[in-house]
């Protein structure tokens, strides 16, 4: 039975010309189509992956200079999204689940060398390779979005804390009408904290912001300010809006960290 790689393009290396062969002609398996690169060392390899795109790397364990072992690691680097085989006359336990731990998706032994057997340990993990690799982007996400949410939340919630503070402080002088103020205010932080942790765990899901619609930037603006109003009063800043601001159509969460970003990092650098 013929089968054709979800891979087009190989690199093969190995110091025996024979073995390279004996692959080469197992990876076409009658489809002239496919491209194999050869290489008899590491280093060829790198120069090699350098200069072309290769979909899949089939490396033995016993090279000149360094093993292959060492070989998977430098190429992993390279080559993050494309599987990497060893094919080796060794058939030892350790040194397969080895070349597994340092990179390898898969080992077959040449002593166990078909075609078919070839193309399914090559499909395999061309599909665990891009498990990988979509696991490292959700990671790469999920690291992202807690940058931004542990820096954006900083002002609303601090904000928060000090009308809590200056709740208990009316309540403690019996003010109960200043207190219903300052918890309103308080409320209204809390809002914003919950919208823009909404609107970021749903972009960090989905890479996509679906809450759009008119944003009053008077009112957004006026959130900010109240956002920014105890660092603003320490600081001797200034934050002044010049007449009425338009309407505009967007993620008001999204813009309202824009401008947090803005007021913040005007104040972080003002001298």
């Amino acid at each position: 039975m013929q089968t054709n790689s979800p891979a087009h393009t190989y690199l093969v290396i190995d110091d025996d010309m024979v073995d390279r062969q004996v692959l080469t002609r197992h990876l076409k398996g009658g489809n002239e189509q496919c491209k194999i690169h050869e290489a008899e060392d590491v280093l060829e390899a790198v120069q090699i992956c350098h200069l072309h795109h290769v979909d899949c790397v089939l490396i033995d364990y016993h090279l000149p200079y360094s093993d292959g072992l060492d070989g998977i690691i430098q190429l992993k680097k390279m080559i993050k999204n494309a599987p990497i085989i060893m094919v080796s006359g060794v058939g030892d336990a350790v040194i397969a689940a080895h070349a597994v731990r340092v990179g390898a998706q898969d080992f077959i032994s040449k002593a166990n060398l078909t075609h078919d057997a070839l193309m399914r340990v090559i499909e395999t993990s061309t599909h665990y390779a891009r498990m990988e690799h979509d696991l490292r982007e959700q990671n790469d996400a999920m690291q992202q979005f807690n940058r931004v949410l542990a820096h954006d939340l900083r002002a609303p919630i601090s904000r928060m804390n000090s009308f809590i503070d200056m709740v208990r402080e009316a309540i403690r002088n019996n003010r109960l009408d200043q207190a219903d103020e300052y918890m309103a205010y308080a409320k209204q932080a809390a809002d914003i904290s919950l919208e823009m942790i909404t609107t970021l765990s749903s972009y960090a899901k989905t890479g996509v912001d679906t809450q759009f619609g008119i944003v009053d930037m008077n009112t957004l603006m006026s959130d900010i300010r109240m956002t920014f109003g105890d660092v603003i009063k320490e600081g001797n800043v200034q934050l002044r809006i010049q007449g009425n601001l338009p309407a505009i159509y967007g993620s008001r969460s999204l813009v309202y960290q824009v401008f947090c970003n803005l007021v913040a990092n005007a104040m972080k650098y003002n001298r």
